[in-house]
Order: structure tokens, then C-alpha cells, then sequence
């Protein structure tokens, strides 16, 4: 029984040291062929391999860790974790985070002792309109135009052939991008105007006539409204462009005046009408729906929404809300006509519009979008940021998003306008005073 048992005892010794000695020797795995002079680990089966090494999938949320707590948090692990020992840790982070100044990709990812670098094309960190064209796969656009040709040699104007997205300049020159929601509701921008003049030459709305030219920028906002005059200011800071520079997809706040080129003021000829600008227009969709192309601040080729046709855009991603969002169909009830909130109490139309991003320049609110980001492998959402209002000062930042119609409402100071919540699922389809400051998306004729 002794001799047994020291058998068993010596069997297991020479068992353990050849395995130990086995794991400080160079090692092949996938064939019994030798590992290459050079490698601890060779993966290989042979003449041929047709495998790969799948690496541990992480989101990754910090990019610069500073503290070994910050290391295992930035893969979502616990633990205080020594950098340097940390060097050479290679990830793979399977979801892209475009919220802030340092851009997270999907893809390889490799710790270097300060921060993880990632592994391919890296876009520009700046914070310009190009990031996002390039972001949806139209390399080397240039933030301020070089010419027709270059622009023509990035693919302007023309719709990526994964996604459907495109970019674009306006009037201005600067870059918006644009998506495609269906044969009914048509290409829409997913990311704000900026512009801060009308297109004058070859305009192509019904509104062919510019009939105002813009004032300046609000100097003193507590005694600057108008309903009448065409005004701009920044979202956030209405004087100072320091977050709008620093985040261009925000884009300005206009109001009415501005946003539909005087209408309430002049008739599409360019007759005035109503000096103050409140003509009474009641062309929503519960009224006699309106069938001029606004064009406004729009560029060419391009118009201010009607209620009629926000309509028909919500009902689009309310019915195929997984085609420009993470979330489930939603076919909540949108009726033509009502005002107030329409859609699903949960995982709504409203929800899958919003972008996932917090708004630049703030972190008490944080919206619970689900807006498919912009990148050159999903089809985009809306992706609407919660810029707020402006009315006397800056009002909801953060919290909801205001969007221009074209369309007025019955009676004589109000137009239609669409609003998405920070924490809500749903749309609200409602009128607001002609003078406050609201976002503006353009669709395309």
C-alpha cells in the first residue's frame, strides 16, 4: 500500500514539473508542428490556417485611465489594476462611443502603460463637421471647401452604399450629413443647420424670393426677439460660440422668421403681408395642410419640413424603428391631427430619434436615446441632440430638443414645431410662439 502510494506521489511530480516546465517553453496551438524561433505562442494549423484568435470583447469607456482603479473601469472590470504591468493588454471593444472629445471605435484596442491606442484608421480627434463625414465613411473631407472637384473627389451629394447617408455643404459652406427614411418620408438631415445666411442665387423653394437679410447675431438676448425679423443665436451660450465650436453638430437656433425666410410676413412672392409678421396661417395637418415647399434657411435643394411631413417621418420610424435605432419596432399610435405627445410609452418613436450622446456643455441630464450612430456600417437614425430653446435666454438645454415646422398654426403668433424629451419615449407635435429660437432640420425636394 506504501509503495502505491509513493508511486502515485512521484507519478505526479514528474507529471507537475513536465507541465510547468512545458508552460515556460515556447508552445503551438491549432497543430503539433514547432512554434517559430520567435514566438512564446504560435497559432497555427499547419501550411494553412483557416482560424483566427478571437479576442475578449469589452466596452471600453476611457481611453486615458490615469489610476489602476480607472484601468479595470475602462473595460468595465473592478480592481485596482498597475499600468505599467498593464502594458501590451490587448482588447477588443465591440461598441463605438462618439459622445466625446476622444472618439472610441469598434475594433482592436492595445494598452500602452499611459492609454489604450487603438489599432486602424484613426479619424481626427477634432471636434469640426468633417470628423462626422469621415465617421460615415467618406474619407479626407475637408472641414473649409477647397474646391467643387475636391468636394466631388469625397463623394458629395451622393448616398454611401451601405448605409444611405451622404454629406453635404450648405450655403455657408458648412458640412451637414443627411439620411434616408423611406419612399414617403424621403432624406432628411441627421445633424442640425448652421447656417447664417439664405441661399440667394438659384434657390429652388416656392419661396424664391429672399426677403429679409439676416440681423446680427443677438447682442443683448433679454431684449431681442422678433417675429418679424429673421434672427440667430447659439444653443447654450446665445452670444458666444465656444460650445458650438466645440461641438458642431449642436448647429444655431433660428426663429420663425429666419427658419422659413419671412413667412407671416410675406407672401410667397415677397409681398409683405403683415409687417409684424403675424399673418394668421393655419396649414398644419388639422387644417388646410400646406403644399409650398418652404425652402427658408435651407439650402438649395432643400426645404423647411411641414407638420404634414414630420408627421409622415415619425410614422416612418414608428413603424421601422429597429431600421434607425437598437430598439424594437415601437408601432405606437401617432393620429394625424392630434396635439400633445403621440407614440409608445415604451421604447418609442421618440426614444429611437434621440441621440444616445449627452448635450455637449452639460451632464445633469442624460438622454436615454437610441438613435443609431453615425458610421459607415448602420443605416442612421435622426440622432437629434437636446439643444432647448431661446426665448429671452437659454431654456431646456439638455433636457428636450425644439424643432421648426414650416407650417403655422390658427392663430396668428404660433407655427408648428416637434419636441423630444431627454427621459421620454414619445414626440410632441405642437405649436410654439413665433419669436422663441429652435433647431432646424431640412428635408431634401
Amino acid at each position: 500500500m506504501k509503495f502505491k502510494q509513493l508511486t502515485q506521489v512521484i507519478t505526479a511530480f514528474i507529471t507537475l514539473t513536465l507541465c510547468t516546465a512545458n508552460l515556460f517553453a515556447q508552445v503551438t496551438i491549432g497543430s503539433n508542428q514547432a512554434p517559430r524561433a520567435g514566438a512564446l505562442l504560435d497559432l497555427t494549423e499547419g501550411a494553412t490556417t483557416t482560424k483566427g484568435l478571437n479576442l475578449p470583447r469589452v466596452e471600453l469607456t476611457n481611453l486615458k485611465p490615469t489610476t489602476p482603479a480607472e484601468l479595470s473601469a475602462s473595460i468595465g472590470a473592478t480592481g485596482n489594476w498597475v499600468l505599467n504591468d498593464h502594458t501590451g493588454l490587448v482588447v477588443y471593444n465591440a461598441i463605438d462611443n462618439f459622445c466625446g472629445a476622444n472618439l472610441i471605435y469598434q475594433g482592436i484596442y492595445v494598452f500602452d502603460g499611459t492609454e489604450w491606442q487603438y489599432l486602424g484608421q484613426d479619424i481626427d480627434a477634432g471636434i469640426g463637421m468633417s470628423r462626422w463625414a469621415v465617421l460615415a465613411g467618406f474619407p479626407g473631407v475637408a472641414e473649409v471647401k477647397v474646391s467643387d472637384a475636391d468636394d466631388t473627389a469625397k463623394g458629395i451629394d451622393t448616398p454611401h452604399p451601405t448605409t444611405g447617408s451622404a454629406w453635404h455643404r450648405d450655403q455657408d459652406g458648412n458640412i451637414f450629413l443627411s439620411g434616408y427614411f423611406g419612399s414617403t418620408a424621403g432624406r432628411w438631415m441627421i445633424t442640425n443647420l448652421a447656417a447664417t445666411t439664405f441661399a440667394s442665387s438659384g434657390r429652388t423653394g416656392d419661396d424664391a424670393q429672399v426677403n429679409r437679410a439676416f440681423g446680427v447675431s443677438i447682442a443683448v438676448p433679454s431684449s431681442t426677439s422678433s417675429d418679424s425679423e429673421p434672427l440667430w443665436c447659439y444653443p447654450l451660450t446665445p452670444t458666444t460660440s465656444t460650445t458650438y465650436d466645440d461641438n458642431k453638430r449642436l448647429g444655431l437656433l433660428y426663429n420663425w422668421a429666419a427658419a422659413t425666410n419671412g413667412k407671416g410676413r410675406y407672401d410667397l412672392a415677397g409681398i409683405e403681408i403683415n409687417a409684424t409678421g403675424n399673418f394668421e396661417i393655419n396649414d398644419s395637418e388639422a387644417g388646410v395642410p400646406q403644399t409650398a415647399n418652404i425652402q427658408g434657411i435651407c439650402p438649395n435643394g432643400w426645404h423647411l419640413p411641414s407638420d404634414v411631413e414630420w408627421t409622415q417621418l415619425e410614422q416612418e420610424i414608428n413603424t421601422n424603428t429597429s431600421q434607425y435605432s437598437s430598439l424594437v419596432d415601437a408601432n405606437g399610435t401617432i393620429t394625424v391631427g392630434f396635439m400633445g405627445v403621440r407614440g409608445a410609452a415604451t421604447n418609442g418613436h421618440g426614444k429611437g430619434m434621440k441621440d444616445s450622446c449627452p448635450t455637449p456643455g452639460q451632464s445633469t441630464y442624460v438622454s436615454n436615446g437610441a438613435s443609431n450612430v453615425i458610421n459607415s456600417r448602420v443605416q442612421p437614425g435622426m440622432n437629434i441632440l437636446l439643444t432647448g430653446y431661446f426665448a429671452l435666454y437659454t431654456r431646456d438645454y439638455g433636457q428636450r430638443a425644439h424643432l421648426w415646422s414650416a407650417s403655422g398654426y390658427d392663430t396668428p403668433s404660433n407655427a408648428m414645431t416637434r419636441t423630444v424629451f431627454y427621459d421620454g419615449e414619445k414626440v410632441s407635435r405642437y405649436y410654439s410662439t413665433r419669436n422663441i429660437f429652435c433647431s432646424v432640420r431640412c428635408k431634401k425636394d
